[in-house]
């Protein structure tokens, strides 16, 4: 317990650092570029071998931003996932609201810089759609856990390399600490990390890259057997008030292959400017 303590204090203190000198991203996928803004991300999974998920099987993930001052913006995010089987024999349901995201995020040129929590309510009686959130949306994992507080802090940074061009990569800790006294080691350490090519058009941008995270805390596994791996392909209107996109996530590696094939993606921004 006392190592979980000192864990958390050095990691918030990391966070701090961190948005004093840089920036991270929320979703990859839909427009970050107002500090007002509402957003709906709809996931809809495609697991391997299953035929019988009926078509609400889903994660939708609801997300806001607001200015709190000149430099910094607050912003939420409330996750939701939703399991269901329909075929002759079973016709059954599961459905969780997620933990959600409190945080705040600072810019400043090329460089954004992002701290937060994530409240830990996530239902320990609905394991199978907590189960189906993860999967389906591996770069937020933490939103799908019950008992589980989640402190993460990220930076991010681009490059541009033409007028319409742009590299975009970062990442940063996450902390999971348990929420129930097992009188065990109830913290754990992830690397998470994205690299991202954007060609923002006139009236469209599209996007291309991978994500990734590591876990930090297991000493006996390799790199490929401490990390998991996806591509990401997406497109979005980048003018107007109000944006859609579209988006695909593959897995790249064999553990989450075995459970997913891809994730198709939707994905609404209003900017509120």
């Amino acid at each position: 317990m006392y190592q979980s303590v000192i864990t958390t204090a050095f990691l918030t203190a990391c966070a701090v650092t961190c948005i004093q000198t840089g920036l991270s991203a929320q979703s990859l996928w839909t427009d970050q570029s107002s500090d007002r803004a509402i957003s709906v991300e709809f996931l809809k999974p495609e697991f391997e071998g299953d035929d019988d998920t009926d078509f609400l099987t889903s994660t939708i993930v609801l997300g806001g931003r607001f200015p709190i001052s000149q430099t910094i913006t607050g912003e939420a995010e409330l996750p939701f996932s939703r399991y269901g089987i329909d075929n002759e024999f079973v016709d059954r349901s599961s459905s969780a609201v997620g933990n959600p995201y409190l945080g705040v995020r600072m810019r400043s040129r090329s460089v954004l810089s992002r701290v937060g929590v994530r409240i830990p309510i996530a239902p320990e009686d609905e394991p199978t759609a907590l189960s189906s959130g993860r999967l389906t949306d591996y770069d937020r994992f933490e939103a799908f856990l019950s008992n589980t507080l989640a402190v993460n802090a990220s930076v991010t940074g681009q490059t541009r390399l033409s007028d319409q061009a742009i590299l975009q990569f970062g990442g940063g800790p996450v902390l999971l600490v348990s929420t129930e006294d097992s009188g065990g080691d109830d913290a754990e350490v992830y690397a998470q990390y994205f690299l991202l090519g954007v060609f923002a058009g006139r009236t469209v941008a599209v996007k291309a890259g991978f994500t990734g995270r590591a876990i930090l805390t297991e000493s006996d596994l390799d790199f490929g057997e401490r990390s998991i791996h996806q591509f990401g392909l997406g497109a979005a209107l980048n003018t107007g008030t109000v944006r859609p996109g579209l988006h695909l996530r593959i897995p790249l590696d064999k553990d989450l292959r075995e459970d997913i094939d891809y994730v198709a993606g939707l994905n609404v921004t209003v900017i509120l400017d």
